[in-house]
């Protein structure tokens, strides 16, 4: 059976996360002068408080920060083509994020037509006020908004092994359970500190070769 294949996005795809991106430009400090760091560094909050508390922060409209992201998010190299060549190879990459889909869709441009979906939280602005909208995938545990780990489990459930790319935080739980693992940033220092089996990467041109050599009998289809 075809494996599954499951992205991030902010910090996997792109470059940089472009959720930082815009509380480092447009995010106030809070009262006591520190800025949304105090909140995302704070292990007492589950991820789905901490996400709200930081786009409360944002005082920027939400169409004015998605220009202005246009110009300041860059997707990482090798993805075009990696999202070509599992199109082609009828792989059906779906994009897991903890962060808000009006943005991803938005960095994606035309690329977003590759994906077989994008799971992620939605966006709405009430009175000014940047309001997150959870996913309404059903939460294994009540920490994130967006529960990556129950999608991962579905694919099993139905005999698919799955293949996981991630970088982050919110990817440290799915990641734990997938059968084959491309990591970066912090979840490669986290699989390696629990001596867990991963692949790092730095482009996707390295996770496109790879995905060649490991399923050779997933290739892409011939060009007619």
């Amino acid at each position: 059976m075809r494996p599954a294949l499951f992205l991030d996005f902010d910090g996997t795809v792109t470059e940089e996360d472009t959720l930082v991106l815009l509380l480092d430009r447009f995010g106030r400090r809070l009262p006591d002068g520190r800025d949304w760091r105090a909140i995302e560094f704070d292990e007492s909050l589950p991820e789905r408080v901490k996400l709200q508390a930081e786009m409360d922060l944002l005082e920027v409209n939400v169409d004015a920060a998605l220009a202005w992201l246009d110009g300041a998010s860059r997707l990482r190299e090798g993805f075009a083509e990696f999202l070509d060549h599992a199109t082609r190879a009828g792989w059906e990459p779906v994009i897991l994020s903890g962060g808000l889909e009006p943005i991803i869709r938005r960095a994606l441009g035309p690329l977003a037509h590759g994906l077989h979906a994008i799971h992620a939280n939605g966006l709405d602005q009430v009175n000014g006020r940047w309001v997150v909208r959870p996913a309404t995938t059903p939460r294994i545990r009540e920490q994130c908004n967006n529960c990556k780990t129950w999608h991962v489990r579905q694919a099993q459930a139905v005999g698919r092994p799955v293949v996981y790319v991630g970088d982050g935080a919110t990817d440290f739980c799915p990641a734990r359970e997938a059968d084959l693992v491309y990591a970066r940033s912090s979840l490669a220092e986290q699989m390696s500190s629990e001596g867990r089996m991963h692949l790092p990467f730095t482009t996707f041109h390295h996770v496109t070769q790879s995905l060649r050599e490991r399923f050779p009998q997933h290739a892409e289809a011939p060009s007619r």
